[in-house]
């Protein structure tokens, strides 16, 4: 059985280095059992990479099982990680994550866009008392990164989707994750595209798209705007 041991801060990049330091990425192992450390932090891009990742491992007939400290195990509880990925945990009584988090939402559909967003924005409007004077932004912004998940990145698992407000700090973190084919490779389709970071650079540009029969190309422009 292969273990992976993470770092207290579970960033996206730092479950990635864990993950493929040990070679666990593409690796041949049948059960892996991922250790996460007493007090640590787990961001939602983490969180929403681990979903989708894992998903496509156990479509591939692989087992995962989380570990290690029983508070984070109980905040991934709690954000729904385990029942995402099919995996046996307590079942605590549930509070009411209203206006806290978002707990995972699996991206497949239109409709899974449309209330996710929707979702996003209902989170944003309990905690922010200026939201409406930004939350069209937040909305249209969201809603483009989302639907890009169905439109361009051809992943055979669905996406995901979570949210977490840190009242310390007045801030809200989005995480929006799927396993497809990358920025690089779609783009890749109609134009030479160099590295993963031209890939990026090109797709922040104005009317860039990998087909103008399915997307004007301001997506990713107008987000980062």
């Amino acid at each position: 059985m292969a273990t992976a041991n993470l770092p207290r801060n579970i960033t996206l990049p730092a479950l990635a280095h864990s993950l493929g330091e040990g070679g666990l990425l593409s690796g041949d192992w049948l059960e892996l059992v991922i250790n996460f450390p007493a007090d640590a932090f787990v961001d939602v891009g983490a969180i929403t990479f681990l979903c989708s990742w894992a998903a496509a491992r156990s479509a591939e007939g692989r087992r995962i099982h989380l570990r290690g400290d029983s508070d984070v195990l109980g905040y991934l509880e709690r954000i729904d990680l385990h029942t995402q990925l099919g995996i046996a945990h307590d079942l605590r009584k549930r509070q009411d994550e209203t206006g806290r988090f978002l707990p995972i939402k699996r991206i497949a559909s239109t409709d899974d866009v449309c209330s996710t967003v929707n979702a996003v924005c209902d989170l944003v409007l309990h905690q922010f008392d200026d939201a409406r004077a930004f939350v069209p932004a937040l909305e249209w912004a969201t809603n483009e990164i989302i639907d890009n998940i169905l439109i361009h990145s051809e992943t055979k698992v669905p996406g995901a989707v979570c949210a977490q407000y840190f009242p310390n700090r007045h801030r809200l973190d989005v995480g929006i994750c799927d396993l497809g084919r990358g920025i690089k490779a779609s783009l890749g389709t109609t134009r030479r595209i160099w590295s993963h970071g031209d890939a990026v650079t090109t797709a922040l540009k104005r009317g860039v798209t990998r087909d103008e029969s399915v997307g004007q190309g301001n997506g990713m422009a107008g987000s980062l705007e």
